[in-house]
């Protein structure tokens, strides 16, 4: 009888003891694999590898309808279903069905009792991403004690850095112009962005479906929409959202507070009253779903 090495947390068996230990980073949610261009952790090193093609300009697996090349064969099968509507992804145990293999893999956690996302701060485990965000809720005042407060405005920032480019918005300092319109921005990055308002350029595409942006930031926020992450969390209802600035814009629902503008300083009444003067006043398009 060949020889079986059984998962102490699940019982599920093996035949032979590296699948075993590959298969017990999922209940530890151990990712020692990094990709050193994104950052993102991966369990296996096959997974890091596939991964990797995304980085490159290989796109070996065409659609046949409308010619559009992906880095994974996965990525092509779960964009032709843009084209055919078809869930073809059945789960074994309720036979539900799902129209890519990352939703039917996340549905089929809650059967299995897999719950890969950890908490690192109190170590509790969650079968979705989703559920993690909004349990670390809990932990929001502890990390409140390493936030970057602005001295001119009072806005809060996770991150040193990010204070420091916040408050080149106050001292007016605007030393990169734009060779076409003559708009000058404080910093390099925000002049690029701006040039592809004039060239129209959409360079980052989407793997998983046609659509393309002008920036990375932007492509970043529309995966969420595939993978379903909601990273943002209302600290009131427990809502989630994929965006910061829309889950903001929801808290005003439970408060009814007076919105201002981070530049100027002008109250609205409203965030949409906002949004719009913002875009009409200091040329500042909202962050993109």
């Amino acid at each position: 009888m060949e020889k079986q090495f059984v998962c102490t947390i699940c019982n599920k068996a093996f035949t032979r003891l590296h699948s075993l230990k590959t298969h017990c980073l999922t209940h530890s949610g151990d990712q020692p694999y990094e990709c050193d261009i994104c950052n993102q952790k991966f369990t296996l090193l096959s997974k890091l590898k596939k991964h990797s093609i995304v980085h490159s300009d290989e796109r070996p697996y065409v659609c046949e309808i409308c010619n559009k090349g992906f880095s994974r064969a996965d990525s092509l099968k779960d964009h032709l279903v843009t084209h055919t509507g078809e869930k073809t992804h059945a789960c074994n145990y309720c036979h539900k069905k799902f129209v890519n293999s990352s939703h039917l893999k996340r549905h089929m956690n809650t059967h299995e009792g897999i719950k890969p996302y950890v908490c690192n701060v109190c170590e509790a485990r969650f079968t979705q991403s989703a559920h993690l965000k909004i349990h670390q809720v809990v932990h929001e005042e502890d990390s409140k004690k390493n936030i970057h407060v602005c001295d001119v405005c009072g806005k809060c920032f996770g991150r040193k850095g990010t204070l420091k480019r916040h408050k080149e918005i106050h001292t007016n300092n605007k030393f990169h112009e734009c060779e076409f319109c003559g708009k000058s921005y404080s910093r390099s990055s925000t002049l690029k962005a701006h040039y592809l308002t004039h060239t129209k350029e959409v360079p980052f595409a989407c793997d998983l479906c046609p659509k393309r942006y002008a920036s990375q930031t932007s492509l970043r926020f529309h995966y969420r929409k595939h993978s379903e992450e909601l990273p943002y969390v209302c600290s009131i209802c427990g809502k989630g959202f994929t965006i910061k600035s829309v889950m903001k814009r929801h808290e005003l629902i439970h408060n009814n507070e007076k919105v201002p503008c981070t530049v100027c300083n002008k109250i609205f009444s409203g965030p949409s009253s906002l949004k719009i003067h913002v875009y009409r006043k200091h040329s500042v398009k909202s962050e993109p779903d």
